[in-house]
């Protein structure tokens, strides 16, 4: 409840300071429009905003399960293969080496303009800061657990799933905190390179009409979902991590 107040509180004053430089400096419309000309084109788009919001939304918790899948399946083999652990790291580093604006137009070059090119490009964003953090924290299980176990014989399975997994959990959470704010910004990237709706499509056809106020509307959509995502995510981990909290 605290933090909730805390962020309604400057939220209100960003909107201050928003309506403090638009007066004082005498800014054009067609730079910075009011907070009162957003919220106006944020009710008179509410339908078209609204249907891209559900599909961005959409896209980046698809593209965000699948990320996650993929992180725990590779961080998975990588527990039981120290060979493969040794093999994907590399891979995994160089995918982080290219720039997602340059890799996005060849995707979709590749795969066309559908579901499949989107997700992919969400994906690629969002899998390293998981997989990263969750074979930090296999890293960190300590030898203690380890050894006792070993003396009981209990199966590497077994072992995974009550002990080396738990004990990852605060750093996966660390990444999946992290991802879960990449995960609208990821797939606002991918509507920008070749999306025909949602809300890097709106705000693409906006720039090109010069409706800065309809951008802006959009933006604020995009920065709330953020938010409520990352919330919805704290959540849900302080239930899972409970014990560090």
């Amino acid at each position: 409840m605290k933090k909730s107040v805390e962020v309604l509180l400057f939220c209100l004053a960003l909107g201050l300071v928003w309506l403090g430089v638009k007066l004082f400096f005498q800014v054009p419309d067609y730079f910075l429009p009011s907070p009162a000309a957003v919220f106006t084109s944020l009710i008179q788009n509410h339908a078209l905003l609204a249907e891209a919001f559900c599909a961005t939304f959409l896209e980046a918790i698809l593209g965000f399960a699948l990320a996650l899948f993929l992180a725990f399946l590779l961080g998975f083999m990588a527990y039981l293969c120290p060979v493969f652990a040794r093999l994907v790291h590399p891979l995994v580093i160089i995918s982080q080496a290219l720039p997602m604006l340059i890799i996005a137009p060849l995707i979709i070059l590749w795969l066309g303009f559908g579901w499949s090119a989107k997700l992919t490009i969400i994906v690629l964003a969002l899998f390293f800061p998981i997989f990263a953090s969750f074979m930090a924290g296999l890293d960190q299980v300590k030898p203690l657990y380890l050894d006792l176990a070993a003396t009981m014989n209990v199966h590497p399975f077994r072992l995974f799933r009550f002990v080396v997994f738990p004990a990852s959990l605060p750093y996966l959470a660390a990444g999946l905190r992290v991802a879960i704010t990449w995960a609208v910004l990821s797939a606002l990237i991918a509507e920008w390179v070749g999306g025909s709706n949602g809300l890097g499509f709106v705000m693409q056809n906006a720039l090109s009409r010069l409706d800065v106020a309809l951008l802006f509307a959009a933006l604020l959509i995009l920065l709330l979902s953020t938010l409520l995502l990352y919330g919805a995510m704290s959540v849900l981990l302080s239930g899972l991590v409970f014990w560090k909290d």
